[in-house]
C-alpha cells in the first residue's frame, strides 16, 4: 500500500508503524494495530482469508461485474479499490468528473461511484452529464462522500444519482449498495 497509506492505517487503528535497518543487513518494516477478537462461526477456518464477519453480505454475486470510481483523493481511491477487488469487482478509476464522462462515453458500466468534491468537473456536474449520454440514464451512480447533512443527500438525488453512500467506506454498507443497485438479471447471468 505504501509507507504513507500504511501508517494512515495504522494510525487508525490506534497504531503505529516503524522501520528498523542497519547498514548492510537491511531493514525490517513493522506495524502495531489493535484488533477486536473474533469468534469463528464452526467449521470456519482462521486461515480461510475471509476479511469479513459471517455477517457480511455474500458478494460473489458481484463478481466480474463493471465498476467506475471517480475518486480525485489518491488515498482514498487505493481504499476504495481494495474493497472493490477484494468483491471480485473489475474497476476502472477515473480522477475527476470530465474523465468519468469520457470514460462512460466509451464504456459499459453496471455502476458508478462518484466523489462529489473534485477538481476539474466535481460529481454533481459529471452525473447530469453522464445522465445525458447514451446509456447513462439506466447506470446507477452512487455519491461517496463525507457530506452527509440531508440536503447535500438530496442535492445528490436531485442531480441523478440513485443513493448515497458517507465517507469513511463501511465495507459491508458498500457492497450491501453495490448488491442493491447493479441490476440482479445482469448479475445473474454474470454468475
Amino acid at each position: 500500500l505504501g509507507l504513507v497509506i500504511s501508517r494512515r492505517l495504522a494510525h487508525l487503528m490506534d497504531g503505529r508503524v516503524g522501520v528498523d535497518s542497519r547498514l548492510g543487513e537491511g531493514s525490517t518494516f513493522w506495524f502495531e494495530a489493535r484488533f477486536m477478537p473474533v469468534e469463528l462461526s464452526p467449521g470456519q477456518n482462521v486461515n480461510d482469508g475471509a476479511l469479513y464477519s459471517p455477517d457480511s453480505p455474500d458478494v460473489s454475486a458481484l463478481r466480474g461485474r463493471r465498476v467506475l470510481l471517480v475518486e480525485d483523493n489518491v488515498f482514498n481511491q487505493e481504499v476504495a479499490l481494495e474493497l472493490l477487488n477484494e468483491a471480485g469487482l473489475d474497476v476502472d478509476v477515473a480522477n475527476h468528473g470530465l474523465e468519468a464522462v469520457e470514460c462512460v462515453k466509451s464504456n459499459v458500466y453496471d455502476c458508478i461511484l462518484m466523489d462529489m468534491q473534485m477538481p476539474v468537473m466535481d460529481g454533481i456536474a459529471a452525473t447530469i452529464a453522464i445522465r445525458k449520454l447514451p446509456g447513462g440514464a439506466q447506470v446507477p451512480i452512487l455519491a461517496l462522500t463525507a457530506n452527509a447533512f440531508g440536503e447535500d443527500r438530496q442535492a445528490c438525488l436531485d442531480a441523478g444519482m440513485n443513493d448515497h453512500i458517507a465517507k469513511p467506506i463501511d465495507p459491508d454498507g458498500l457492497h450491501q449498495s453495490l448488491l442493491k443497485w447493479i441490476p440482479a438479471v445482469r448479475r445473474q447471468s454474470a454468475a
